[in-house]
C-alpha cells in the first residue's frame, strides 16, 4: 500500500537501467511500472509501459521477457475496452508460448485471456481460459497463480448461479492467496464470497466478507476493488435493513465508478440506492434512480456490457411502480438479454443453472410471463 515509496523505486530502476544502456533490466523496470499502473486502475499508463517493455525486451532478445511483456499489454488494451485488439495479441504470445513449451507464459496468456472474456462477458471464455491456465499452474506447481486461478473460476461459477461449486473454489483460492501474502486479489474474492452468501441467505457472512474485502481494497489503495467492496456492503446492509449504512455504501461505489468513467458498473450503484428507497416504501425517491439507469443503459448501447441482469430489474419495478409506459420497454429489454446471455451458454447443466438459481433472472422470466 506504499504506493508512493513503490513508484520511486520504479523510476530509480528505469534510470539506472537508462544509465546501464541495459535493455533486459529496462524492461524489468518499466514492467514493474506497468504492474503498478495496474494495481492502481491506471490502465493508460499501464498500456504504454507494456508496450515499451515488449520493445526494450525484444532489443535485448529476451523471449520470455517479451512474451511476460506482450501478456501485460494485452490484458491493458482489454482493460481500455480494446477487446478485439488485446484477443488478437493473446492469442499470438498463447500460440508462441506454447511452440517455445514455456509453460509459465502459457498460463499467464491464458489468465490474460480470461481477463479479457471477462470484460466482455463472454462467461463460456472465462472458464474455458482459467480452466487450462489452472490445469498448467497445478501441473508446474505454481500456488500464485493457481489461486488467481481459482478465484477467477469462481466468480465465473457465480455469475452462472453455481453457487455451492463457486464458494469451494473462492475459498481454496483465498487460502491460497493468503499463504502467499497477495492482498490485491484477495478482495475481490471476498467480494464474491459476499455475494455468494447474500444469495445464500447468511446476510451477516455477507457483511463480513463485503468489509474484510473493503478493508484490503483500502489498504493496498486499489480504486477498483475498493469501489466493487463498497457495492457488496451496500448491498449487505440493505438485506439486513441498514438502510442508512447502504444508502452510504451505495453512493461511494457510484461516485469511485463515475469518476473512472465507468458506467458498466455504475448502473449497480444507482440500482442500489433504487432498491434502497423501494425497501423504504419511497417509490418517488426511486425514480431518479431509476432515470440514472436508463441513462446508463443508453449510453453503453444496451445491455450485453453489463455482467448481471439486476439493475434492468429493478428499473423496471421502479417503473411499474410509478405506472412508468417505458417499463415494459424496459422488461422486453431485460427478458431480450437474459434469452441472449442464456443462449450463449454452450453447456446446458450451466445454462439450466443460470436461469433458475439466479433469483433477478427468475423474476425477469416470471414477469415476462405476467405481462
Amino acid at each position: 500500500g506504499e504506493r508512493a515509496e513503490q513508484l520511486a523505486d520504479i523510476e530509480a530502476l528505469e534510470r539506472l537501467a537508462e544509465a546501464l544502456g541495459d535493455d533486459k533490466r529496462g524492461a524489468e523496470a518499466v514492467l514493474r511500472r506497468c504492474e503498478f499502473a495496474m494495481r492502481t486502475g491506471d490502465f493508460a499508463t499501464g498500456e504504454t509501459a507494456s508496450q515499451r517493455a515488449t520493445e526494450l525486451a525484444q532489443q535485448a532478445g529476451a523471449t520470455e521477457l517479451v512474451l511476460s511483456a506482450q501478456a501485460r499489454w494485452a490484458q491493458m488494451q482489454g482493460r481500455l475496452g480494446k477487446f478485439s485488439t488485446a484477443e488478437a495479441l493473446g492469442l499470438q504470445g498463447l500460440a508462441e508460448a506454447r511452440a517455445q513449451g514455456l509453460h509459465a507464459a502459457e498460463a499467464r496468456f491464458l489468465n490474460m485471456l480470461a481477463l479479457n472474456a471477462s470484460l466482455r462477458g463472454d462467461v463460456m471464455g472465462i472458464l474455458s481460459f482459467t480452466r487450462q491456465s489452472l490445469q498448467i499452474n497445478r501441473q508446474v506447481g505454481d500456488s500464485r497463480v493457481e489461486g488467481v486461478d481459482l478465484c477467477n473460476l469462481a466468480d465465473a461459477l457465480r455469475s452462472l448461479g453455481e453457487l455451492a461449486q463457486a464458494r469451494q473454489h473462492a475459498q481454496e483460492g483465498l487460502r491460497l492467496l493468503q499463504a502467499i501474502g497477495n492482498r490485491q486479489v484477495q478482495s475481490p474474492t471476498l467480494c464474491t464470497l459476499s455475494d455468494i452468501a447474500l444469495r445464500q441467505g447468511d446476510h451477516a457472512l455477507a457483511l463480513t466478507h463485503a468489509r474484510a474485502a473493503l478493508d484490503i481494497a483500502v489498504a493496498v489503495q486499489s480504486p477498483e476493488n475498493e469501489s466493487q467492496a463498497w457495492f457488496r456492503l451496500g448491498e449487505a446492509e440493505l438485506a439486513l435493513g441498514s438502510y442508512d449504512a447502504a444508502i452510504a455504501a451505495f453512493e461511494r461505489s457510484l461516485d469511485m465508478e463515475l469518476a473512472a468513467s465507468h458506467p458498466e458498473y455504475a448502473i449497480e450503484g444507482s440500482a442500489g440506492l433504487a432498491r434502497v428507497a423501494m425497501a423504504q416504501g419511497q417509490a418517488a425517491q426511486a425514480l431518479p434512480h431509476a432515470e440514472a439507469i436508463l441513462g446508463f443503459i443508453a449510453q453503453l448501447g444496451g445491455l450485453e456490457g453489463i455482467s448481471g441482469l439486476a439493475p434492468a430489474l429493478t428499473c423496471w419495478r421502479v417503473l411499474r411502480r410509478a405506472d412508468d409506459p417505458r417499463a415494459a420497454k424496459t422488461l422486453g429489454l431485460a427478458h431480450g438479454a437474459l434469452l441472449t446471455k442464456a443462449a450463449a451458454i454452450t453447456d446446458a447443466t450451466l445454462r439450466h443453472s443460470y436461469m433458475n438459481n439466479l433469483a433477478e433472472n427468475r423474476d425477469i422470466v416470471a414477469a415476462w410471463a405476467q405481462r
